[in-house]
This record gives C-alpha cells, sequence and structure tokens, in this order.
C-alpha cells in the first residue's frame, strides 16, 4: 500500500522509528512537478481568441427570442414577491382579497425565496 501511494516520487532515505515510518521525500522534484502543473494551468488556449471564426465556422448572432434565455429566477422573484405583496395588502384590507391573503402568503414566501435562490446561483 505504501509503495503504491509513493508512485512517481523520489525517496531518498526510508527510515524505520518506533512511532511509525518516517520518509526524506526528494522536495526538489515535487516543486518542479507543481511548477509544471500550474504553468499548464497558466498556459494560454489554443483556440483563437479573436472575435472571427475559423475557417470552416460561421458565427451566427443570437438576436431571437426564446423562453429557454428566461431564467427560473428571474420569473419566480417578481411573483413571489407579487404575491406576498398583495397578500400582505389584503391581510389588512388595504386590498381586495381578504378570503384569500393566507394562501397568498403561505405561497408567496417560499416561492420569493426560490427565485431569490435561483437567481443568486446563476
Amino acid at each position: 500500500v505504501l509503495l503504491t501511494r509513493l508512485q512517481g516520487l523520489q525517496v531518498s532515505t526510508i527510515q524505520l522509528n518506533e512511532s511509525g515510518v518516517w520518509l526524506f521525500i526528494n522536495t526538489h522534484r515535487l516543486q518542479q512537478q507543481r511548477q509544471q502543473q500550474q504553468q499548464a494551468l497558466l498556459a494560454p488556449p489554443q483556440a483563437s481568441s479573436s472575435g472571427q471564426a475559423d475557417a470552416g465556422e460561421e458565427l451566427v448572432p443570437d438576436t431571437e427570442f426564446s423562453i429557454t434565455k428566461i431564467s427560473y429566477g428571474s420569473i419566480l422573484t417578481p411573483l413571489g414577491i407579487f404575491l406576498l405583496a398583495y397578500g400582505f395588502g389584503a391581510f389588512f384590507q388595504l386590498l381586495p382579497g381578504a378570503d384569500v391573503s393566507p394562501l397568498l402568503l403561505i405561497y408567496g414566501f417560499p416561492i420569493s425565496l426560490l427565485g431569490f435562490a435561483l437567481a443568486y446561483a446563476q
């Protein structure tokens, strides 16, 4: 088990003591590996970063309306706030509908919370 975990590391010495196993790993090689990984992550992408398409590709502008572009958070947040506001107005008899105000308050609160959470997650 120990040897499978040490794969790829250059171990200079191994000492066995009463408390366990002490490994002296060549830290220079570990630093080189970390630097190579960081350079690989920071390397610029290979694709063209200009706004033009490569040969054989065509850029299509996205200007038309589609319902799939609207997030649930942008729908549920105003709906929940409307239900809460109308529910409070009907509860305090500022607006008509006092008999449905409890339902508006009960459903308006979780809908607005869900809308806030989805808008935040976006």
